[in-house]
């Protein structure tokens, strides 16, 4: 061929390429964001299922499941701390047949083995040893993972006699309560807990009611309440983790009552079986991708009615069943139908997508054997690193077989999109779009980069799409001779240029100036100045007219109304007369909007700044989300604001500055994040100041010493940390300080002792470091509630605290104290009495000396004292309490002697902890006057003689520790299904 010939063969092949790229406009309606994902949105899961687990004529597990993986290897550590973090899910059809050895009272604990019948999914009950458990978190720990642990939700049920695979009874949770308390104890961290796999609807194996899930989910969220008391630290609650069914699901929700599920979790599987030949088609075709939008919009929609609190999590998706495809699932073609997955499921509202599995099985974003990535890993670890939490609505009406997503970039300013051709032959050359008209309408602007753009283009090694080799910008992805994770570097293009997408290929474009002037000035603009700049406002309107457009446009953000309370809103009556509005006489404008309590959802409208003559604002303990807009600034007669106990998240408003007249702020129990202003300080008319149980970080103010009226200030439950100020010691009126459960360190003022008026003082777990003396000088003479509880105080217990006759709750507890215990002869108010986990006493003779100055105390109901160095003998005096007491805790000391026979006068005990002493002698017959006690632990001591029969007469009782002594004789007969830690297993 000559020199011609070659020339004309190449301008026809480009031509002919050339009318293969088709032009194609994205629209971006940027004005605000749609949905929100978690910024931990990818997650990945780890199996149970044991290397026998077979399917197809094949058995893809290998060393993979959860009793076997390798934690050591180097690649797999490497692979999940890349992501820091990543969100590992541990769960799988088998976790409903894992029992947890915590207690070594199961004799035979080993994995699961395969069984002919008799077993769900044809294998035996699983038992997971601490041991393991330990490896697990040591792996987690490195790795710097995000754990949601699937909890057993079939212990302590059974079959029903007369419905096939359906499963009757309360769910047992004791097993899981020691499997928390050990973990708690190990200082493992876990990031939610979620209850069963795959037991709604209709079930796989078996199946559980909707009701009787609820009621469960109820059991498990007090139960996380209970061990894990600080709600900022607290694991989340989801559940039901299966296949969603509209008719159970509502019922599910319906019922599980308010707050209780964090995270409302479905499973998808939408490819079909794994050997099904058609995955490969099913996974290019636009047409069968789209088909489950609908259940993912189901879903949320379910949500936004019955549970507008939590979030939708696809908590597994392998695409196609029983180990996923064959020849597919682990190539580049399976990456079309996953990161459309993706998209798809933020566009929703989906919090969290948890990829079946981190490996494992066909689908495993690592090679089950090699643990060398997958391409679908890289499509993962992209998205993780390049797609933000907001997510903006984008459209084109080019080919369906362009898939666009977008979102606000992660971290850094710019809009991030995902572009899936699934077209075998055409290239896309895009072109995007601005929407800036927020009424609808043609898009305003064409959008030309001033900046490089940044682009990760994915395609398969020669073009073959069931390749397992990915390519990046042509590059192939592989692992370094040191085992590392490739680099993912973008490459820049000139931001003039279309956006260029060649056939069978996936893109990730971030563009860090997107963000253009006129588009700055669309997402800033939410006040009525810049709408009408922009020519967007309603025409102003002056006197009642204004509130009563505002209460409209308040009622049109409203998306739940369970007691119709909106239904009086309407044109029929006066607006003053709508349920919950109070108007002055004189003007007939509104001064009071009440909606306390009434199952209402929905967001804050920036129109309830118009309400200028607004005194009181009470929209507690309801559902209200998304942030507090900046134009409440605009109610400059405000006094009170009460916002406790909804879901309201961002940051508290600058513009609350404005406000001047505001003397209580309550907005406790919601999602406030960022720090909290200083202007604060500024408000001089302020006597309550509430942001209990929210997110907020940062140093508390010192400008907040400057409200000499403030009578409460509460900000339990953040995560603040830097020091407490010094000048909250001139807050003379302070009546409440609740500083709990954050991170604040440093010294105590110790002025802050002295403030006179204080009724609830408590710093609990923090990191503050302060050593008390005896004769340090605690001039509170109201206080009822003390508490330094989880600190690092180190020193003696002051002698001036037992002076606090008004004290109700006294707590010590979880520090570094040592030394006496003084007299508490003059509390005899006192109702908890906390000094565990210290080192306390002498080991000797007169360390509980201080017990028998409680004996005229009628009001004591728990007394914790264990884990200390209290030494001597159990006082009997203890017999002489109160029969108020509940709870008495003293495990983990030095005491020796008997218990005393007259402990059977605390005749409404629900608890005795007394192990790992040096008690000796009988269990006293007495104890069988307990008619209460449901808890009673004495093991590991010297007790001897027989277990008393009368203790089998303790209807209530349901455990019992009294191993390691030195007992003797029958058991008596006692009802303590499935469990009594006597010796007898969990599990036949």
């Amino acid at each position: 061929m000559n020199f011609k010939s070659i020339t004309f063969f190449a301008v026809l092949l480009s031509c002919f390429l050339v009318s293969k790229a088709e032009k194609v406009e994205v629209v971006v309606e940027g004005a605000t964001s749609i949905a929100q994902t978690d910024e931990d949105f990818i997650c990945v899961t780890l199996d149970w299922w044991p290397t026998n687990k077979c399917d197809y004529d094949q058995c893809p597990w290998g060393q993979a499941g959860l009793f076997n993986l390798d934690l050591k290897n180097k690649i797999l550590e490497k692979a999940v701390k890349a992501f820091h973090p990543l969100r590992i899910r541990v769960g799988g059809s088998m976790q409903d047949q894992v029992v947890y050895n915590v207690r070594n009272n199961i004799k035979n604990c080993k994995p699961f083995e395969k069984q002919d019948k008799g077993f769900l999914f044809g294998f035996s009950i699983g038992c997971l040893d601490m041991k393991r458990w330990d490896e697990l978190n040591e792996f987690f720990n490195q790795t710097r993972a995000k754990v949601t642990f699937g909890l057993n939700a079939l212990i302590g049920r059974k079959e029903s006699e007369t419905e096939k695979t359906l499963w009757v009874g309360d769910w047992y949770s004791h097993n899981a309560r020691d499997l928390m308390r050990y973990t708690i104890s190990k200082g493992y961290k876990i990031d939610s807990y979620e209850l069963g796999n795959e037991l709604c609807g209709v079930g796989v194996s078996a199946r559980i009611e909707a009701k009787q899930y609820a009621k469960d989910m109820a059991t498990l969220k007090n139960l996380v309440k209970e061990m894990y008391p600080n709600p900022k630290t607290q694991p989340k609650v989801l559940g039901p983790g299966g296949f969603y069914d509209k008719k159970w699901f509502d019922t599910f929700l319906d019922a599980s009552g308010h707050d209780v599920i964090d995270g409302v979790t479905h499973h998808i599987y939408n490819l079909g079986p794994g050997n099904n030949p058609d995955v490969v088609r099913r996974v290019q075709d636009p047409f069968f991708l789209t088909q489950i939008a609908q259940t993912f919009k189901d879903v949320s929609n379910a949500i936004d009615k019955f549970a507008p609190w939590s979030g939708a999590w696809v908590s597994e998706s392998g695409g196609a069943y029983n180990s996923g495809g064959q020849l597919v699932s682990y190539t580049f073609a399976f990456g079309f139908w996953y990161l459309d997955q993706l998209g798809m499921t933020s566009v929703y509202n989906h919090k969290v997508y948890c990829r079946q599995a981190l490996t494992g099985g066909n689908y495993a974003l690592l090679n089950t054997t090699t643990f060398i990535p997958n391409p679908d890993y890289y499509g993962a670890l992209l998205w993780h690193r390049v797609m933000g939490s907001k997510v903006l609505s984008v459209t084109h009406k080019g080919s369906p077989y362009l898939r666009v997503y977008s979102h606000c970039a992660k971290k850094e300013p710019g809009v991030s999109f995902v572009f899936i051709n699934l077209s075998k032959n055409t290239s896309f050359e895009i072109d995007l779009f601005h929407d800036l008209n927020l009424h609808g309408g043609s898009p305003n602007f064409e959008f030309k980069g001033r900046k490089e753009r940044e682009e990760y283009h994915l395609t398969p090694k020669d073009g073959n799409i069931l390749s397992s080799v990915v390519l990046l910008n042509g590059t192939p992805l592989e692992l370094s001779v040191s085992l590392e994770i490739p680099e993912l570097k973008p490459k820049l293009v000139d931001g003039l240029k279309p956006i260029s997408i060649v056939a069978h290929s996936i893109a990730f474009v971030t563009i860090r100036d997107f963000n253009a002037p006129a588009f700055i000035i669309l997402l800033s603009c939410f006040n009525s100045h810049c709408l009408n700049l922009l020519g967007l406002a309603d025409p102003v309107v002056s006197g009642n007219a204004t509130d009563k457009q505002a209460l409209l446009e308040f009622k049109a953000k409203i998306t739940g109304d369970q007691l119709n309370v909106m239904e009086s809103w309407n044109r029929s009556i006066h607006f003053c007369q709508w349920h919950g509005v109070t108007c002055g006489r004189k003007h007939q404008r509104v001064t009071k909007l009440d909606l306390q309590s009434l199952k209402l959802s929905g967001s804050l409208s920036p129109h309830i700044g118009n309400m200028s003559f607004l005194r009181v604002l009470n929209l507690m303990d309801n559902s209200f989300y998304n942030q507090i807009p900046q134009e409440i600034g605009g109610l400059r007669r405000l006094e009170t604001l009460y916002l406790t106990n909804n879901s309201i998240s961002g940051e508290i408003p600058s513009n609350l500055s404005s406000c001047s007249k505001l003397t209580i702020v309550r907005m406790a129990g919601n999602r406030l994040t960022g720090e909290i202003p200083a202007f604060l300080g500024f408000l001089s008319n302020l006597k309550v100041l509430s942001f209990y149980n929210n997110s907020l970080r940062g140093s508390i103010p010192p400008s907040l010493g400057n409200l000499s009226s403030l009578e409460e200030l509460a900000l339990t439950y953040n995560a603040l940390d830097g020091i407490i100020p010094e000048t909250l010691a001139q807050l003379t009126n302070l009546s409440s300080f609740l500083a709990a459960a954050n991170a604040i360190s440093g010294t105590l003022p110790v002025a802050m002792f002295n403030l006179s008026n204080i009724r609830f003082f408590d710093i609990g777990e923090n990191k503050i470091q302060v050593n008390l003396y005896t004769d340090l000088a605690i001039t509170m003479p109201y206080v009822e509630f003390f508490s330094v509880r989880g600190n690092k105080i180190s020193g003696q217990i002051p002698i001036s605290i037992t002076n606090a006759s008004n004290l109700h709750v006294l707590q010590f507890n979880d520090n570094r104290l040592s030394g006496k215990v003084p007299s508490l002869e003059k509390l005899d108010k006192l109702s908890t009495l906390q000094l565990a986990v210290n080192d306390l006493g002498h080991g000797r003779e007169g360390d509980l000396n201080f017990l028998c100055t409680l004996v005229n105390n009628t009001k004591l109901e728990f007394l914790f004292i264990s884990d200390n160095n209290f030494g001597g003998v159990f006082p009997k005096c203890v017999s002489n309490f109160s029969n108020t007491l509940l709870r008495l805790e003293i495990d983990e000391n030095k005491i020796m002697g008997r218990i005393p026979d007259g402990i059977g006068n605390l005749v409404n005990l629900e608890a005795l902890f007394a192990s790992e002493n040096q008690l000796s002698g009988p269990v006293p017959f007495e104890i069988g006057r307990l008619q209460k006690l449901n808890k009673f632990f004495a093991h590991i001591n010297f007790l001897s003689g027989t277990i008393p029969h009368s203790i089998g007469n303790l209807s209530a009782l349901t455990e019992v520790g009294l191993d390691f002594n030195n007992l003797q004789g029958n058991i008596p007969p006692m009802d303590l299904f499935p469990l009594n830690y006597l010796g007898s297993p969990p599990c036949p």
